[in-house]
């Protein structure tokens, strides 16, 4: 899941940077090699893409995720004769499958926001 993402905002990052302004890339490359920037500007938009990336990331995971989880479940073959199921026993596979969609949310939700802290410590760290 996580090298799928990867890979995939990547190919995005390759394929927006050509279209930058070249000062905003030479602020990027100012900020990645130097650590600092010469317009609050750039280090407003760069937390308002980091934002952005943060949740394109965990919508991408999510969905990676779910494509996996389908991919991994068996084929259920219908028989030809199913038997007759009662409104209780559809409504709480129902509710287990809601319940499922939700806990892989919010799995997801925590997973991407503990990387991305992991990743603001290290670059708070890296500021001072």
């Amino acid at each position: 899941m996580n090298l799928f993402s990867s890979v995939i905002g990547w190919f995005i990052f390759f394929v927006v940077e050509p279209m930058l302004p070249i000062q905003l890339k030479s602020e990027l490359i100012n900020y990645m090699f130097f650590n600092n920037f010469k317009s609050a500007n750039t280090q407003s938009l760069l937390i308002l893409t980091a934002c952005i990336i943060f949740f394109a990331t965990f919508i991408m995971k999510f969905f990676i995720l779910r494509v996996l989880l389908l991919s991994l479940s068996e084929p259920v073959a219908k028989k030809q004769e199913e038997p007759q199921t009662s409104q209780r026993r559809r409504w709480r596979s129902f509710s287990t499958a809601k319940l499922q969609n939700t806990n892989l949310v919010i799995t997801t939700l925590i997973a991407n926001s503990l990387s991305y802290t992991a990743i603001t410590i290290i670059l708070i760290f890296r500021s001072k």
